[in-house]
């Protein structure tokens, strides 16, 4: 295999991992945003295995958060990989306990408006996904305009 070839599979692994598998799990915090939000409908909908299948969400939301965090470049030049899983994994734990922070509160403020809760708490759930993006984002452009500094002046 050519170097330009593993380095292609590097590009797509990279691609696959922390851009694709984030994007796709976003869709489990939307899911577990339902299991928190309408319990009952929740139940109707996926049937005896509801239990199962929120805790697959509200793992494959983490997991998705988690690797969007792990490949973000700010955390690239980590002190240690330890370190970059560990800021990953906290900033995944924060966001995703927020976000249920945040439907419990929409949950007891609309106490009998389920279809009311849903569309808040998918508003809400939607709006904390775009800030989070945006946020790394802008974190990283500093990141990388300290950086060039840094780099200029030696």
């Amino acid at each position: 295999m050519s170097e330009g070839t593993s380095h292609r599979y590097a590009d797509i692994r990279k691609k696959i991992l922390y851009r694709y598998i984030p994007l796709f799990s976003t869709t489990n915090l939307l899911g577990f945003s339902t299991h928190v939000l309408a319990p009952a409908t929740f139940s109707k909908i996926i049937g005896k295995n509801d239990v199962a299948i929120a805790n697959t969400l509200w793992f494959g939301s983490h997991l998705g958060v988690g690797l969007y965090l792990f490949g973000s470049k700010h955390l690239a030049t980590a002190p240690s990989p330890f370190d970059r899983v560990l800021y990953s994994v906290f900033g995944s734990v924060i966001f995703n306990f927020g976000s249920v922070l945040l439907m419990s509160i929409i949950r007891s403020i609309y106490p009998n408006e389920e279809k009311l809760r849903l569309l808040v708490g998918f508003s809400a759930a939607s709006t904390f996904l775009i800030i989070g993006y945006r946020w790394i984002n802008y974190i990283d452009d500093i990141f990388a305009t300290i950086r060039f500094r840094s780099n200029t002046r030696s």
